[in-house]
């Protein structure tokens, strides 16, 4: 038998007389000094750079550009002058150009040549392993061993069809794959449009690089829908090293031989192979001649059982759709022949069922996994030596760690809003629960993998797992809680990140994050502290013993705001706290905050309306306590703002820079106010909402108001504080008997658990009173900072006056000017709209009557003073 192994490839054949290789000649062929026809092949190369997938195709272009001997100034200067560079919403900078063009540079110092990556990445070998590169594509495969290479002359001397080498052989490639009546694409990448065959056999010497594998149905595109016969199948293979195989012919030589010898092998076999087309650079193409009816059996057998089985060999995966593009056979590629290598007229189709009993005895056995422990860090070495594809691989580690994780917890779903889904992992073992893109969580399943987080096994894993679990109906949906959560039936308030207290009306025990499906994050728990049976009432620590709160009942208010933080009913209070710089406010906040263990957010600045709505979104979103300090003016986005958190509703805002995309801020956190003249409390819908505590000013400042002294009197105590707090808050669970009385507030909830905040601490009276007097406090407050009000009063303080003030709006803002020399030069809209607003405050010292004019439609008022 003649040897074939020493015979080599045409492509690397010695041109007859010259001492030069064909590669060498075609390397030369670029280097000639015909000017024009450089130049006709640079505008050619121009002509053809893509729409898409430009900044892949750069670096390529300009190397090609290089091989016809342009300069890099005309390169770059030729390149920012085309429309696909310079397209309005996607622009190349010049920036990127330059950087392309100095890895260029380097890449053909060190004599790396570049080239354009299109083809797969599977590898062909024989007999041996070969380790994966990318493990995202590449599948380590065992061939069956052909003892010998075989050349491209092997193949055309086995060919049924006398190949000529001449444009009568892609003649003949059209007419054994297509009747010339059926419509199919033969040019470029781009080229959608079928022709009939005819139309393509009276032009042979100007065909494209490609060509479709199936017919199409006319007037049409090229999709696989619009597939009219599913009669060929494509199968190639690359090598695995390109870099190599371009910068070293003899390496190339070696790896297109392998190919070769495994397709003579193949036609031994009896494969229905109908051609073998040389691609130009570094594989062969191979159709197959198949019988399939239609689009579903094509899914089903030749995609979903036959390819797979080419794929575990080596094949590019890529190809196993019908509406395929393979290799025009006798085209050129880069000044390269396209070569026919393998014809057969006469190939008979085969079924998948025959076709997979073929292949039943050529394809090698995937080894199974062996067995191993339970732990996720034995069995990934072991799938990953497997002969499995990656895809395989990938499928069999996902589906051993989605188990796995279930075995030890449990996955929930999110809805922060709607369509917008997260999915959080409740560890049973630690009860600590945590979202799946946590690096902490990230680390841990990386560590049991034994798989880098950075590495492309883990990136799909992690994908797999992720999709999985988005599109499964069985994952429960829960409302991570921040800090404390009530229900009609039981409190939970968190002790860390993994344990809760929760209170019922007959017990109270520390229960395991995760009860009752109840979930509090590790950003959203209270610091650390302990349950116990002693008794200790947080009033009697320094800072609100001795806090300058003016009256006891704004005291009781106090006590009642900072006790029932736990209920945090939907419909709840503002604390309004009143009082002159230094009198201890941000304190009484404060002291709330270390006593629960919870941030106190700051909300600031206030002044710019969007940044002080995103601001106070943030801020009460964020659970636990958030404080505006020190407002003194009135903003005019603040009222709405807060009547909207006060009563439950979200407040929702356009995402920055998006035109639709919405977020949601839920008013999750207890809001204090401090203010020195709260003139935003003017608003009856805002004032109507705030508990109002008012505080004197220190004539003092001792040692006992260091805030490190306060705060750490309060922690030594926090324990008994808390505890004695849970069951103060167990008894008012308990208690079913309905408040019946009007306080007058717009939070009733809120103002029940207080009056029986009061009966627990047999003070139901007196916290009554307390929330009685806070009416009057809420128009104190309005009052002592209105100019309206400081006028009427000096005008009543005056004896030669008269006992009432009456007249129009007009009529009031002339005789008040005197007492207030701005009224002057107020406008009457002005002073009405001051006036309008200010009323319902006024009447709580003035008795003010209203007498409608029908013939002018204005009201006339008269005030007169209530008698004390």
């Amino acid at each position: 038998m003649q040897d074939f192994t020493t015979n080599p490839l045409p492509l690397y054949k010695k041109v007859a007389g010259s001492g030069v290789s064909r590669l060498e000649a075609l390397r030369a062929k670029y280097s000639t000094n015909n000017i024009a026809q450089q130049q006709a092949s640079y505008q050619k190369l121009l002509v053809g750079f893509p729409e898409h997938n430009r900044n892949q195709y750069l670096l390529t272009h300009i190397h090609c550009a290089l091989n016809l001997n342009q300069n890099y100034d005309t390169i770059k200067a030729d390149l920012l002058k085309l429309p696909q560079i310079n397209r309005p919403s996607d622009p190349i900078t010049e920036a990127e150009i330059d950087r392309a063009i100095e890895r260029t540079k380097e890449s053909r110092e060190k004599n790396f040549p570049l080239h354009q990556i299109q083809l797969s990445t599977q590898t062909i070998t024989t007999g041996t392993h070969v380790p994966a590169v990318k493990p995202e594509t590449h599948v380590p495969v065992v061939m069956p061993e052909t003892n010998k290479a075989v050349t491209f002359e092997t193949l055309k001397a086995r060919s049924p069809y006398a190949l000529t080498g001449s444009n009568k052989d892609a003649e003949a490639f059209l007419k054994t794959l297509f009747k010339e009546d059926e419509y199919i694409c033969i040019g470029g990448v781009k080229n959608n449009h079928p022709c009939q065959v005819r139309s393509y056999l009276n032009r042979l010497d100007s065909l494209g690089e490609y060509i479709t594998i199936n017919p199409f149905t006319p007037d049409t595109t090229r999709s696989d829908k619009n597939v009219a016969f599913y009669r060929h199948m494509l199968v190639e293979f690359d090598v695995e090293d390109k870099e190599k195989a371009l910068a070293d012919p003899v390496f190339l030589r070696q790896e297109l031989e392998k190919q070769a010898g495994f397709w003579m092998e193949m036609l031994n076999k009896g494969m229905p192979i109908i051609s073998l087309t040389y691609s130009g650079s570094k594989s062969i193409h191979a159709l197959f001649r198949v019988n399939v009816p239609d689009a579903m059996t094509w899914e089903q057998e030749i995609a979903g059982k036959i390819y797979p089985i080419f794929c575990k060999m080596g094949a590019d995966p890529a190809n196993k759709n019908p509406s395929r593009l393979s290799r025009m056979p006798m085209a050129l590629r880069n000044g390269v022949r396209q070569e026919l290598l393998y014809l057969n007229q006469n190939t008979a189709p085969m079924t998948p069922e025959e076709l997979l009993k073929l292949l039943g005895g050529i394809a090698p056995e995937t080894t199974a996994v062996p067995a191993v422990g339970n732990t996720l860090f034995d069995l990934v070495p072991a799938v990953c030596a497997s002969k499995m594809t990656e895809v395989e691989k990938i499928r069999t580690i996902h589906a051993a760690t989605s188990a796995h994780l279930k075995s030890r917890g449990a996955f929930l779903k999110v809805e922060r809003v709607r369509d917008s889904i997260e999915l959080l992992y409740l560890d049973h073992t630690t009860h600590i629960v945590r979202s799946i893109h946590n690096k902490i969580f990230q680390a841990q399943l990386s560590k049991e993998l034994g798989l880098p987080t950075n590495d492309q096994k883990f990136i799909r894993l992690f994908s797999y797992l992720e999709n999985d679990l988005l599109a499964s109906e069985n994952i429960p949906v829960v409302t991570p809680r921040k800090y404390w959560h009530s229900t009609q039936d039981a409190i939970y308030i968190s002790c860390n990140d993994h344990e809760m207290v929760r209170i019922t009306t007959d017990r109270i025990e520390i229960a395991p994050n995760g009860t009752d499906h109840v979930i509090f994050l590790p950003e959203a728990v209270l610091e650390d502290w302990t349950y116990t049976e002693e008794n200790y009432h947080f009033w009697q620590n320094q800072l609100w013993k001795n806090a300058t709160i003016r009256t006891t009942e704004e005291k009781s208010i106090t006590l009642a705001w900072t006790t029932l933080l736990p209920f945090a009913p939907e419909n709840k209070p503002i604390l309004c706290i009143v009082g002159e710089p230094g009198s201890g406010k941000t304190k009484i906040s404060k002291g709330a905050a270390w006593l629960w263990g919870v941030p106190a957010w700051d909300i600031q600045p206030l002044q710019d309306e969007n940044k002080g709505l995103d601001n106070f979104g943030i801020g009460v979103d964020k659970g636990g306590i958030a404080l505006m300090d020190n407002v003194d003016t009135v903003y005019k986005w603040l009222p709405d703002t807060l009547a909207k958190y006060s009563t439950g509703e979200v407040i929702r805002k356009r995402k920055l820079y998006s035109d639709k995309e919405q977020i949601e801020f839920r008013g999750e956190a207890a809001l204090v106010i401090n203010s020195v003249k709260p003139y935003f409390a003017s608003d009856p819908g805002c004032n109507a909402r705030l508990m109002v505590v008012r505080m004197n000013t220190r004539e003092t400042r001792e040692e006992r108001d260091l805030d490190s002294e306060l705060k750490k009197e309060i922690l030594i105590h926090r324990n008994a504080s808390l505890s004695m707090i849970c069951r103060q808050l167990q008894q008012i669970l308990a208690d079913k008997v309905r408040v019946t009385e009007n306080f007058g507030l717009r939070h009733n909830d809120w103002g029940e658990y207080a009056v029986k905040l009061g009966r627990v601490l047999k003070e139901e009276k007196f916290m009554k009173s307390a929330l009685l007097k806070n009416q009057e406090n809420r128009m104190d407050i309005v009052l002592e900072n209105n100019a309206l009000a400081a006028a009427i009063e000096s005008y009543f303080s005056n004896s030669y006056r008269y006992p009432q003030l009456e007249g129009y709006t007009d009529d009031i803002r002339k005789q008040l000017a005197e007492f207030n020399s701005d009224f002057a030069y107020y406008s009457n809209q002005k002073f009405t709209s001051l006036f309008t607003r200010s009323l319902v405050y006024l009447q709580k010292d003035y008795d003010i009557k209203e007498k409608v004019i029908g013939g002018v439609h204005r009201t006339r008022y008269t005030i007169t003073l209530k008698e004390r």
